[in-house]
């Protein structure tokens, strides 16, 4: 079993206990110009790492990632 096969059901529950389902009447009253997720990373650069506890990553390829002097290069 993957990572992220064993991850589902701790989502999931978590989905189910959450306010968010009750937030659903929410959804659309944001302004165009704003970054949304359900039109995939594209506009905004965020993508979901599977690997990670589901927090958001904002990835620009137009800024150098910082590397610590003792990270080897």
């Amino acid at each position: 079993m993957d990572v992220a096969a064993a991850a589902l059901p701790a989502f999931v529950a978590l989905w189910l206990l959450s306010p968010w389902p009750l937030l659903g009447s929410v959804q659309g009253q944001f302004s165009a110009g704003g970054c949304t997720f359900d039109d995939g990373p594209g506009a905004c650069d965020y993508h979901q790492d599977l690997y990670d506890d589901f927090e958001w990553v904002h990835v620009s390829a137009q800024e150098p990632h910082y590397l610590p002097p003792e990270m080897p290069q």
